[in-house]
């Protein structure tokens, strides 16, 4: 089960989606792409998602997800492969 992408426009609705699925298949395997720098890092080791690998997230242009006229923000990638 792959968790993303999730975008959204805080990392508190972010946690409750990422929550929902994870909560929807407890006992399963998960998968969770972030980027490096993601603020869900440390939320994520608190409810006990085990972190078994780290990846950089490659980009085409230096377009800045996180500027004022975008509201959303990437929290997880679709999958590490995708960015």
């Amino acid at each position: 089960m792959v968790v993303g992408p999730v975008v959204a426009t805080s990392l508190e609705y972010a946690a409750a989606m990422i929550a929902y699925w994870i909560g929807s298949h407890a006992g399963q395997f998960m998968r969770l792409d972030i980027p490096q720098d993601c603020a869900l890092s440390r939320w994520l080791d608190e409810i006990g998602l085990l972190r078994v690998d780290a990846v950089a997230a490659m980009v085409t242009d230096s377009h800045d997800s996180h500027d004022v006229e975008n509201p959303m923000h990437r929290f997880a990638l679709c999958s590490q492969a995708f960015g």
